[in-house]
């Protein structure tokens, strides 16, 4: 079972690394898996989804109106204390 402190961390730790993409387009829908944490202590999965398809989102990362699509907040899905 998880301290308090340990369900805090997603949103008060330091998260320093994201890693560990991974991409899938499903109905016209892109879905985002990926790691965060401190790379020392702690890690956790996050997901996110962006509506559209997997071209369009990758586009977003290129060119001179390069952004960060809106969809890419941190959404915890499982905290696992490092050891």
């Amino acid at each position: 079972m998880l301290t308090q402190p340990e369900l805090e961390l997603p949103e008060n730790g330091l998260n320093i690394n994201c890693s560990d993409l991974d991409l899938c387009e499903l109905e016209g829908k892109t879905r985002v898996w990926y790691a965060n944490g401190d790379q020392m202590t702690y890690s956790f999965l996050c997901e996110a989804e962006y509506d559209g398809p997997l071209n369009e989102f990758l586009a977003a990362f290129s060119g001179d109106k390069a952004r960060r699509p809106d969809c890419l907040s941190d959404r915890p899905l499982i905290l696992s204390s490092a050891s």
